[in-house]
Order: structure tokens, then C-alpha cells, then sequence
């Protein structure tokens, strides 16, 4: 089963909950490695995470094919990889965020960065690739019902529902059981709670 996530969208705290749910192992963003190339565009948050890479047709089949593991990824919108999905049209989510949200918390990542390497992220090139992952895998979703589109702040604040739609779409029913906090800071939904 294949979990995309928009960086910053608790996809980790997701992935862990269904396979605790779901009784499944979990793969984290497998790691590229010398042999693949970047994805064109997305060089900002490309440069922050070795997993955001060009995936190959083996492997996204054998991401969607996987029945005992979820395999979590931070797959970019390119053509290929959308193309990849259109060809094998299997059951998978897509967890979004506001882009304001998500930058938000690079925002706060570039702190730390700075003082342990010496150097700032490249902030306004990350703010254009979560809008550009945002706004395509929306879109995408948006025709596609084997696509299931999952907003951060609708599921942290209508989480059973949002939980029951997503056994619902992979075809499961179980008990509901609460979101995992792994590596969570709780900033985004201590802001929805506080609206």
C-alpha cells in the first residue's frame, strides 16, 4: 500500500497508525541512491530529503502491490510519477497540508539547520515546491477515485471520520485507533485548536 504524504503533513504519525491498525510492517521513505537521478524542479525540499527521488516502474508497482507492507513516501507530482500512478489505478492515499502550514514548519527547521551546518535553507524555493506538490497532487486526486485525498487539518480535527473513509477506501474495517505522534511537534494542531 502506498501512503504519499506532503512533507511536513504527519504522514510518519499516519503511516505508523495503520500499521499498527492494520497489523503491517512500514518502510519510511525508501532512500534513493547513487543511481537515481533528482526529480526536475522541487530542488528545495529535494535537497532536505535523500528519498525524493525519480522512481522507477518497478518500484511503484511494487509499492502499490505490497499487501503486507505501507510503504510512506514523499513521491513528487513529476509527469512520470503521475503517469506511473495513472497506469496502475490502485487504492492509494495522499495526505496534503496547507502550504503555509508546511512552510511554517521549515521555517522552524531553518533555526536548526543554520546552527548545525552554518548555513539557511533555501526558504523561498521550498515555499514554490510545497504549493507546486500541494496544488498538482490536488488536482490529481481531484479526478481519480482510487486517489484518496486527505487534508492535515481535516484530519486532525475530524479524525475518526477522516480515518473510517480512508478503511472505507483501502477496502479494511477495523477499530479506530488514536493518531501516533512520531515525529510530531503538535505546533499545527495546537494552531487548529486554537482557532
Amino acid at each position: 500500500m502506498l501512503l504519499i504524504g506532503q512533507p511536513k503533513s504527519a504522514t510518519t504519525s499516519l503511516c505508523f497508525t495503520l500499521a499498527d491498525m492494520l497489523g503491517l510492517k512500514y518502510k519510511l521513505g525508501i532512500p534513493g541512491t547513487k543511481y537515481d537521478k533528482n526529480c526536475p524542479g522541487f530542488s528545495g525540499i529535494q535537497q532536505l530529503h535523500d528519498n525524493m527521488v525519480q522512481r522507477s516502474d518497478k518500484f511503484i508497482h511494487d509499492v502499490l502491490s505490497g499487501k503486507k507492507t505501507i510503504f510512506k513516501e514523499h513521491l513528487l507530482p513529476i509527469d512520470k510519477h503521475l503517469f506511473l500512478l495513472d497506469k496502475y489505478q490502485t487504492n492509494c492515499i495522499v495526505l496534503l497540508r496547507n502550504p503555509e502550514h508546511s512552510y511554517d514548519a521549515y521555517v522552524r527547521h531553518d533555526k536548526i539547520h543554520y546552527e548545525k551546518f552554518g548555513k539557511h535553507i533555501n526558504l523561498p524555493q521550498i515555499k514554490k515546491d510545497l504549493n507546486e506538490f500541494y496544488n498538482k497532487y490536488k488536482f490529481f486526486c481531484d479526478y481519480r477515485d482510487w486517489a484518496l485525498c486527505v487534508e492535515y487539518d481535516d484530519l486532525i480535527l475530524n479524525y475518526e471520520k477522516n480515518m473510517k473513509n480512508i478503511l472505507t477506501h483501502i477496502g479494511v474495517n477495523c477499530k479506530i485507533k488514536p493518531l501516533y505522534k512520531k515525529k510530531y511537534t503538535g505546533v499545527g494542531e495546537k494552531r487548529l485548536n486554537d482557532k
